[in-house]
């Protein structure tokens, strides 16, 4: 089935730093974007992205994320994301990363997700739980 994604798609995303997406090195003088949280808001970028392509029943898992962190964000700093997507195999679309703060930019990196209709996707996860 074709959901309409093709390479080259693009969009960005904007997030302003905030105290739940920090955390402290040095005690509580240096709070700081963390990876975790920063991985966190690339994938459910792409999440919204999809979302509003996608039909009634379907959704996105994530299928893969390798991304660097090479520079620090402090806290209160808006970070942008310019994400792309390269290729698009079947269900399998995946997307180029780049991430900047006011001043550099902080992370690059590939993310993988996979199209799944839902009913089924639920239907097998809880056969796998012994749910079923």
């Amino acid at each position: 089935m074709d959901f309409g994604f093709k390479p080259g798609m693009n969009f960005e995303a904007e997030l302003v730093v905030g105290e739940e997406h920090v955390t402290r090195h040095l005690g509580e003088d240096l709070p700081l974007f963390a990876t975790p949280y920063m991985i966190n808001w690339m994938e459910l970028s792409c999440v919204d992205f999809m979302r509003r392509s996608l039909p009634e029943g379907f959704d996105s898992v994530g299928a893969g994320i390798a991304v660097t962190h090479g520079a620090a964000t402090p806290l209160g700093m808006k970070v942008k994301l310019k994400a792309e997507i390269t290729d698009v195999n079947g269900a399998i679309v995946d997307f180029k990363l780049e991430a900047w703060d006011e001043e550099c930019k902080i992370s690059e990196g590939t993310h993988k997700r996979a199209v799944i209709e839902f009913e089924k996707f639920r239907k097998k996860v809880l056969k796998k739980a012994g749910q079923l």
